[in-house]
């Protein structure tokens, strides 16, 4: 799905909600000033984050040789999209239909527990110091914002300028840092988060994000977006946000080289691997990208596949998610397919990881050829390098994983 013709075709309910959305946020604001006291709240400028780029190493290869199985929770998750995993265990996931609430969710893999985390957070005028901060709910009208996680274990998202109807939010970022009171296996930690508004210096004229969907911190910090509805990927360095790839104006396009001068249409997820290298789910050109850490655009080619020869190449129809293992493998979601992809690290050979039977429902646990996904979206790993899946229409997170008995 182009994602520029859904905004299109919907661009008179989207005026009348954003109307709707704007108005119950300015409203709200009398009633923010007494905050859930379960949340401390804090405004500083974040020049860099505690670099993460954690690559684990897996064991999963193709579908009849894993086990995809339902994530247990003690409530549904309607419609998940992008997921993060934290340093004590804890899958983090955005979720909710179109036009509503932003929604973020902690889920306790031991006891599956679900938590709802309010997204609220302070919201200061860019480059206003002596100015009392105002809060404000995080709200959405279209797509739902990546996720991920530094290396102090504290959650960075992503957001624009619509979610609350105005450019000071757009050069910001939420960032949420669990406290470490109850660290214990069976309990999720304290209810207690810290909540910290981010506020980005801009070099130059002002870098506003558009419809961002993809996020990943380096070893060394940098910050890499995609910045989708601006058909770019964006870097955040010492604080200064520029254009790393891709056009400075916005343009769309399916073009290679240097830079400013590649052209990209809705990049998705991204992924960095060990070697610094940016893996990018081009979603409405329906291809691969990868970037060099010196800013070289490339479009990966796939030869035919090992596992089905009469298949000449991995033809994506709408990848989103996209994830790397410490053998730089990739692991592709498509959403159009309803497939998630192994590509091999040498990029010779690709596996599906899921199938197309129906034998096995979603909310069983079964091989993977026998199962299937409806709209896979995000994609992480835990520590053991199991996969787990956001199965957007079945409404569920799933984990991919080795399968004991082959």
């Amino acid at each position: 799905m182009n994602i520029e013709k859904f905004l299109t075709r919907t661009k008179k309910f989207r005026l009348f909600w954003g109307t709707i959305v704007i108005t119950m946020i300015s409203s709200c604001s009398s009633q923010n000033n007494t905050l859930d006291p379960a949340y401390r709240k804090e405004v500083f400028e974040l020049v860099q984050p505690l670099g993460y780029a954690k690559n684990v190493k897996t064991n999963l290869r193709q579908a009849n040789r894993v086990t995809i199985s339902p994530v247990q929770v003690n409530q549904t998750i309607e419609e998940p999209y992008w997921l993060a995993m934290d340093r004590e265990g804890s899958l983090y996931v955005t979720f909710g239909s179109l036009y509503r609430e932003f929604t973020l969710g902690r889920i306790n893999l031991k006891t599956s527990e679900f938590q709802n985390i309010s997204t609220f957070g302070y919201v200061r005028k860019f480059g206003v110091q002596d100015e009392e901060p105002r809060t404000s709910f995080v709200r959405t009208l279209f797509f739902l914002y990546p996720l991920t996680f530094d290396a102090s274990n504290s959650l960075i998202i992503v957001l624009d300028s619509n979610t609350s109807g105005s450019p000071i939010i757009s050069r910001q970022i939420p960032y949420f840092a669990p406290s470490n009171k109850d660290n214990s296996a069976t309990h999720l930690p304290s209810e207690t988060l810290t909540t910290k508004t981010v506020v980005l210096k801009a070099e130059g004229q002002s870098v506003v994000l558009n419809k961002p969907q993809g996020i990943v911190i380096a070893e060394n910090g940098i910050i890499y977006i995609s910045d989708t509805g601006n058909n770019c990927i964006r870097k955040l360095e010492n604080g200064i946000l520029t254009t790393f790839a891709g056009s400075e104006n916005g343009e769309f396009g399916n073009k290679d080289g240097q830079g400013t001068e590649a052209r990209f249409y809705s990049p998705m997820g991204i992924a960095i691997n060990p070697q610094g290298e940016l893996y990018v789910a081009d979603f409405s050109n329906s291809s691969l990208r990868k970037i060099t850490p010196k800013g070289q655009v490339s479009t990966v080619n796939v030869p035919r596949s090992l596992t089905n020869p009469r298949e000449q190449s991995l033809i994506l129809s709408s990848p989103t998610g996209i994830a790397i293992d410490s053998e730089d493998a990739l692991y592709i979601s498509d959403s159009s397919k309803n497939q998630v992809y192994r590509l091999a690290p040498d990029r010779k050979s690709w596996q599906s990881l899921s199938g197309t039977s129906r034998q096995c429902g979603p909310s069983e646990e079964c091989r993977g050829d026998l199962t299937y996904f409806t709209q896979p979206w995000g994609l992480t790993f835990d520590e053991s390098g199991n996969l787990y899946v956001a199965d957007k229409i079945h409404n569920m997170i799933r984990k991919i994983s080795p399968r004991t008995a082959l």
